[in-house]
């Protein structure tokens, strides 16, 4: 009740690398609705989760710069791989929804900081550190 006090009214810049990252690590949900359709549902989910508590969500989008290609799903091309296939269907869901995102120029935590750093949100969820 503490914490829910604290973060009403506030927003949080959230790296949504991570939702796309575990919807795919749920074989359930895949086989369900597949890859697309887990992203979809596990952005709205966390998205609605933070609503309940009064927190504005602003989801960063991982960008194709910033190192890109060093990563292991990007297989040495620079690209998002296809982790990151849903990235469209994620932004329309979020104009849907009405739920601020930001296209990240690279790494999504970066994109993260720098709102929090500039004041445009309140504080950072991202477990990439």
């Amino acid at each position: 009740p503490e914490l829910e006090r604290l973060l009403k009214g506030r927003s949080v810049a959230v790296d949504a690398a991570i939702w796309f990252h575990e919807a795919q690590l749920q074989p359930e949900l895949l086989r369900h609705f597949g890859p697309v359709g887990s992203v979809l549902k596990v952005t709205f989910e966390r998205c609605a989760r933070w609503l309940r508590r009064g927190v504005l969500p602003v989801v960063v989008l991982e960008g194709r710069g910033g190192g890109r290609g060093d990563r292991h799903f990007a297989h040495g091309r620079g690209d998002l791989g296809s982790a990151f296939a849903a990235q469209p269907q994620v932004r329309a869901l979020l104009a849907a929804l009405g739920i601020p995102y930001v296209n990240a120029e690279g790494e999504a935590e970066a994109t993260c900081a720098a709102l929090a750093v500039s004041g445009r949100c309140d504080f950072v969820a991202t477990t990439d550190f």
